[in-house]
């Protein structure tokens, strides 16, 4: 083979390695858009669900809280001596330590 021979095959290696190179930033650029698209619906999905779960551990305390307050309305003595106790156990750990 000839100088220029060897030239232009090198100039064709060179050539093809940057149309590959080309490609493969392509790919790779697709790939992360599309690994970026997958991440950002898996964190508005996750978002949704936290919203969800927080709106309903809400009504349930909401729910909790009426329905004590209506058997503390009902059982006002009862209440009132499970306060009392309460109040007694915590003086008491309060003074051990």
């Amino acid at each position: 083979m000839e100088q220029h021979e060897y030239e232009a095959a090198v100039q064709g290696v060179g050539e093809r390695a940057q149309e590959t190179l080309g490609s493969a930033r392509e790919a790779v650029g697709s790939t992360v858009e599309d690994l970026s698209n997958q991440t950002q619906g898996r964190i508005g999905a996750a978002t949704e669900a936290v919203h969800r779960n927080y709106g309903a551990a809400v009504g349930a305390a909401n729910d909790g809280l009426e329905a004590t307050g209506e058997w503390v309305r009902k059982q006002p003595l009862i209440a009132l001596g499970i306060a009392a106790g309460v109040g007694w156990l915590i003086g008491r750990l309060g003074r051990m330590f």
